[in-house]
């Protein structure tokens, strides 16, 4: 995870604080995946919120490249 953790632009020690379910986008077909995303849940800790200007509920999309040298561990 330290790729997302890099393509976030978080610090190691507020990533490792994020509580995030990752999905995958395969859009209407599933024939091919287009993204993943995650929603920003309650309890993020505010630091981050400000950090990134989320907001509990924002999706964030994370592209398919991102995971392009590791097997994602979700």
């Amino acid at each position: 995870m330290s790729t997302l953790c890099d393509y976030l632009g978080l610090p190691k020690h507020l990533f490792d604080s994020l509580d995030i379910e990752i999905e995958e986008n395969w859009g209407n077909s599933d024939q091919m995946l287009y993204n993943y995303y995650f929603y920003v849940k309650k309890g993020t800790p505010q630091e981050i919120l400000n950090l990134k200007c989320w907001e509990v509920g924002d999706m964030v999309e994370i592209p398919v490249d991102v995971f392009a040298d590791e097997e994602p561990d979700f």
